[in-house]
């Protein structure tokens, strides 16, 4: 007894040598031609940011100073 049933599979998705058909470079809309069609400068962009993040993270410090958070100057502090 089969409890599911396999989904129908495509015949036009191999040919009759089983090998998947090229890539069709204008099939999709714009944002999946754009990404698929720009592999190789999407992926150097992605690195230069990344670069970038990792760079700028040595310039990050963390301060739990919460003495700072406290407005002093402010009116209805003054009256206390």
């Amino acid at each position: 007894m089969q409890l599911f049933k396999s989904p129908a599979r495509d015949k036009r998705a191999v040919n009759a040598t089983g090998v998947a058909p090229a890539f069709d470079p204008k099939a999709g809309s714009v944002l999946e031609r754009v990404i698929f069609n720009n592999r190789p400068a999407l992926l150097i962009i992605c690195l230069l940011i990344t670069a970038a993040l990792g760079a700028s993270i040595r310039n990050l410090r963390l301060n739990a100073n919460f003495q700072s958070d406290i407005p002093v100057h402010q009116p209805y502090h003054e009256l206390s």
